[in-house]
């Protein structure tokens, strides 16, 4: 709160001053009020803006899609009751999928497939807008390999079957390139080596219009969908993911959602399939090379019969035979998983094989350990080829996933190792029960030891033939009835209206700067405003009261009591009369006016409130102390040859310089000639002796000084006066005018002073006034509004 002290010169209750003025709210909005059409003119541009932008701005739709992707015991479950085959039970890392549906190699193919790498634009009066869903053309072909035409080409029907491309070049392109090609519809057409078919397909509808074409890189088409493209689990712990895109042509973010959801469900689908088919592969290498082994084997029973009449075995020989077929059969088993490590090895130990591993169970090996790492090696090659890990681009995927890799190649490796000791030992047990069979066979005759081992080696051949025939035909099986896990559960659609532009949000956006943007200035013209605007100014800077208001008047009329005594101008210099008898209690005083600056209106404020005081009956006159710029003797038609200048250098006698106005009982002594030394004449004795004279002869003696902020001459003549009258006028005089007058008055400098707030113009709320004046008044010296005078109105008037 404000501090309270005792005045003891103007003897009340004032408060300490504010060092920082708030800003004065009231007069902010009357500003609003009074300059009205500004804010509405600030709306209407604001939302037109907002309109332009909302009917012109380039649409952004929200398109989204769902789909599920099966479990692998819910995918496999009818082929693995069905042939009991682990096969189409592949390892699957759920939290990947999301990444591997925004790999760029998956979405290429997608922007491939559907040829987002050309795009057609018809030119409108402000915008230009894609023709994706009735394009005047299909052109294909501009794709060489892994390189792209790019460029922006305008394109021109011309007469007959025959079209017109032009390319568009940049000025900084320092290459020069073929601009203008000329080609037919249905028909190739070279451009920088890659050859286009352009075919012709909505030409009506675009044939008036002013096309251009734009060719794209693939590469970076692919990563722009891949950055606009979200993919996310619908919640946790559930296999449903949701797929969004937002775009400017709904129907070809529609068309990419739908075309990605089938690459990537037939990219599972082929992930399974090629798991069959490589074991398919490994297994024909297998059964090809036991084909020529039993041919030879055939050939061999075919001579022993032909030269041996033995065709039959005793019943010791047959049971012999059969007990070394069930351990061979054994041994055989053994011998698959081997050469199945040994495909491993050689598959692992070449960094060029790109296809995938063939999985284990394929030969019937169900260790659980090499099946599933071998199973989990599988998947995360596909990833792996689907984030195209062997490019350079180091993603922090691509390196786990290439960590993970090799982890597991090396516990492969680890693990084939002690299965290849686990089975060796057992082996060797076989074939040691095998030797002690061998060693029975051998008391048989020769010819029936012969025909038992090629019986035995035959028999072997065509059990290893069929258990391997049995598991093509499983792998057979699972390639053909395998599905893909992932299964749309919605289809592709436009989730809502337009995202962007939002014409709510933007009429609103509108709307507020429409309205902030004037009241802002006006906020910051109070902030910044650094002139008296009202009567809470002055009390917010200075303690001193303030005696009196008076009005403006804009007329040239400056003797506004004489003149139009009756007018409220004249009704203020009245009530600024009564109120000096509040703080001058004497019936004779001398009153000292100045201000802060030129222009603020003390000299006219001394004529007519001298002019009050003779209307009175007292005897009054002002005396023009201010030798620098005498205007006074102007007003009331009298001469500056003598005056103040001329007695205080000797050159006159007081009763020489009173001078006789046409107003009764109003007299003035004017400046006289301006003199080289105004401050060191004030300062001579005489001019106490004139003061001392005047109080003696006269009941009012007003001293009309220079202004107190610019010459000391003020200060020397405030020990002779009363009541001192700080004139101020309304945005005119500058607040810290009157903080220093604050500090003088403080520091003892100035005494007994008060403020006459002049030259009120500006009504209103936040101004103190409620009132006009009907007649106002003008001052025809000093500087008026910005220091610039009114044609025709008489007192602006640059000095």
């Amino acid at each position: 709160m404000p501090k309270t002290t005792f005045d003891t010169n103007n003897l009340q209750t004032t408060q300490q001053p504010e060092e920082n003025p708030v800003i004065n709210y009231e007069r902010v909005w009357y500003r609003v009020l009074r300059y009205w059409y500004v804010v509405v003119a600030s709306l209407l541009i604001a939302l037109s803006a907002a309109y332009v932008y909302n009917r012109y701005a380039t649409r952004i739709y929200p398109l989204a899609a769902s789909i599920i992707i099966k479990e692998s015991e819910e995918a496999g479950q009818s082929a693995e009751l069905l042939y009991n085959n682990p096969l189409v039970n592949a390892y699957r890392n759920f939290l990947n999928e999301p990444y591997i549906i925004r790999s760029f190699p998956l979405i290429q193919q997608v922007v491939d497939s559907l040829g987002l790498t050309v795009s057609y634009y018809g030119e409108g009066r402000v915008k230009s807008s894609e023709l994706y869903d009735k394009p005047p053309v299909k052109i294909t072909g501009n794709k060489q390999g892994n390189r792209y035409l790019t460029g922006k080409f305008t394109f021109m029907f011309l007469e007959g079957n025959r079209f017109k491309l032009t390319r568009e070049v940049n000025e900084n392109d320092t290459f020069s390139l073929q601009a203008e090609f000329i080609g037919q519809f249905n028909d190739t057409l070279e451009i920088d080596g890659f050859k286009l078919y352009v075919e012709p397909k909505f030409v009506q509808e675009n044939k008036d219009r002013d096309i251009y074409i734009q060719f794209s890189n693939g590469f970076a088409l692919a990563k722009s969908y891949a950055s606009r493209l979200q993919v996310e689990w619908a919640e946790e712990g559930a296999s449903v993911v949701n797929l969004s895109i937002n775009g400017p042509t709904a129907t070809k973010e529609l068309d990419f959602l739908r075309t990605l959801i089938y690459f990537y469900a037939r990219q599972d689908q082929e992930k399974k399939k090629e798991t069959a088919r490589n074991s398919k592969e490994f297994i024909d290498t297998q059964l090809s090379i036991i084909a020529d082994s039993m041919l030879i084997i055939e050939k061999q029973l075919e001579a022993f019969k032909d030269k041996n009449v033995v065709t039959n075995l005793d019943e010791k020989a047959r049971q012999i035979l059969l007990e070394i077929e069930k351990l061979e059969k054994e041994k055989t088993a053994y011998l698959v998983k081997q050469t199945y490590y040994d495909y491993v090895e050689d598959y692992l130990n070449d960094p060029q094989r790109v296809e995938q591993i063939v999985l284990p169970s394929a030969v019937g090996i169900d260790d659980p350990v090499l099946v599933g790492m071998v199973q989990q090696l599988a998947e995360l090659q596909v990833q792996a080829r689907s984030l195209a890990v062997n490019t350079s681009t180091e993603n922090p995927l691509a390196l786990n996933l290439r960590k993970q890799i090799q982890s597991l190649q090396k516990g492969i490796l680890e693990s084939i190792t002690n299965l290849r000791a686990t089975d060796k030992i057992a082996i060797h047990q076989l074939e040691k029960q095998i030797d002690l069979y061998e060693r029975q066979l051998r008391v048989l005759p020769r010819a029936e030891r012969q025909y038992v081992t090629i019986q035995r080696t035959y028999r072997l051949g065509e059990s290893l033939y069929n258990f391997l025939s049995q598991k093509r035909s499983e792998a057979a099986i699972s390639e053909a009835s395998t599905v893909s896990d992932v299964v749309t559960v919605n289809e592709p659609y436009r989730a809502g209206g337009p995202i962007s532009p939002k014409v709510r949000f933007n009429y609103a956006i509108a709307l507020f700067l429409g309205l902030v943007i004037p009241i802002g200035f006006f906020v910051l013209k109070e902030m910044f405003n650094t002139r008296v605007q009202s009567k809470d100014d002055i009390e917010k800077a200075t303690n001193i009261p303030i005696l009196g208001v008076i009005g403006h008047n804009p007329n040239p009329d400056r003797m506004v009591v004489s003149n139009k005594p009756k007018s409220s101008l004249a009704e203020a210099f009245r009530s600024l009369r009564s109120n000096l008898n509040y703080f001058v209690q004497k019936d004779r005083f001398v009153l000292m006016l100045t201000s802060s600056i030129s222009g603020e209106g003390k000299s006219f404020t001394a004529l007519n409130l001298a002019n009050i005081f003779a209307l009175s009956g007292k005897n009054t006159i002002i005396l023009g102390a201010d030798m620098r710029k005498p205007r006074i003797f102007q007003e009331l038609d009298l001469s500056n040859a003598v005056g103040l200048s001329t007695y205080l250098s000797g050159r006159a006698e007081i009763v020489d310089i009173i001078q006789k106005t046409r107003i009764d009982n109003l007299y003035v002594i004017s400046s006289g000639p301006v003199p080289p030394n105004p401050g060191e004449l004030i300062l001579r004795p005489e001019f106490r002796k004139l003061v001392e004279h005047l109080k003696q002869d006269f009941d009012i003696v007003l001293i009309d000084t220079p202004p107190i902020g610019i010459v000391a001459d003020a200060l020397e003549i405030t020990n002779f006066a009363d009541h001192v009258l700080f004139i101020t006028r309304q945005n005119y005089t500058p607040l810290d005018a009157l903080k220093n007058l604050e500090q003088q008055v403080r520091i003892g400098k100035l005494a007994h002073v008060s403020i006459v707030f002049n030259d009120i113009y500006k009504f209103g709320p936040g101004y103190g006034y409620g009132y006009g004046y009907g007649y106002g008044y003008g001052y025809g010296y000093g500087y008026g509004y910005y220091g610039r005078k009114k044609k025709g109105g008489g007192y602006y008037e640059d000095q």
